[in-house]
C-alpha cells in the first residue's frame, strides 16, 4: 500500500536505493545490540537495550513517515541521513561497556535527532493542518534533543554506579518525546 504524498495523492514511487541503505544501517545497529546483551544478559542492560531499540524505532520511523510524505531527494537530506547514519553507528557502538564511552552515544543519538529536525522543519510545501502537526514533531525532536545532550552531559561526570540506570531513563524520556507526537498528530493524517 503506497503512502499518499505531501499532495494527498497516492504514491506507486518504488523505494529508493538509499532508503534501503538507510534500513541496512538500522539492522546493523539492532544487531549490534544483540550483541551486546548476548555478552551481558542482566535485567539493567535488558531495560537498556529495550529503551534503546524503542529510541532507533522513532527515528526510524521519523525517517520512514518523511520519505513516505515527502518523496523528493534533495542534496541536503541525503547529507543529513548520511550524518544520521553514522550516528547510528556511533549510538549502537557506544552500547558495551569496551566499545565507545556512554556519553558519546548520547551525544550521537542527539546529532541523529537534529537531523531529524532539520529534516521535519524543511518540510514547508504542506496543507495547514499537517504543518501544525509537523511543527509539533520538530517541538518534540528539540526537546529529545536537550534530553539526550543532559544525559551525555551526566555520563561524562558521572560515577560509574548510576549510568545504566540514568542511561535508560533518558532513552525512554527521549523515546517518548519522540514517539508519541508523531504516532498521535502526523500518522493519522498519513
Amino acid at each position: 500500500m503506497a503512502l499518499p504524498n505531501s499532495l494527498g495523492k497516492a504514491s506507486s514511487q518504488r523505494v529508493s536505493w538509499f532508503e534501503l541503505f538507510y534500513d541496512l544501517v538500522l539492522v546493523a545497529a539492532i544487531s549490534q545490540v544483540g550483541k551486546v546483551y548476548v555478552k551481558e544478559p542482566t535485567w539493567a542492560m535488558t531495560c537498556l537495550i529495550a529503551a534503546s531499540v524503542v529510541v532507533l524505532f522513532g527515528i526510524w520511523l521519523l525517517t520512514t513517515v518523511g520519505y513516505g510524505l515527502f518523496r523528493r531527494e534533495t542534496a541536503w537530506r541525503r547529507v543529513l541521513l548520511l550524518i544520521q547514519m553514522l550516528g547510528v553507528v556511533v549510538a549502537a557502538l557506544s552500547l558495551s561497556k569496551t566499545g565507545l564511552p556512554g556519553w558519546a552515544g548520547f551525544i550521537a543519538i542527539a546529532v541523529v535527532v537534529i537531523t531529524q529536525t532539520l529534516i521535519y522543519a524543511g518540510f514547508t510545501r504542506v496543507s495547514a493542518p499537517m504543518q501544525g502537526s509537523l511543527r509539533v514533531v520538530v517541538w518534540s525532536t528539540s526537546i529529545a534533543v536537550v534530553i539526550f545532550a543532559l544525559a551525555a552531559t551526566f555520563m561524562l561526570l558521572a560515577s560509574v554506579d548510576n549510568t545504566n540506570l540514568v542511561a535508560t531513563l533518558a532513552l525512554i524520556a527521549g523515546g517518548a518525546v519522540i514517539l508519541v507526537p508523531l504516532i498521535w498528530r502526523v500518522m493519522p493524517g498519513v
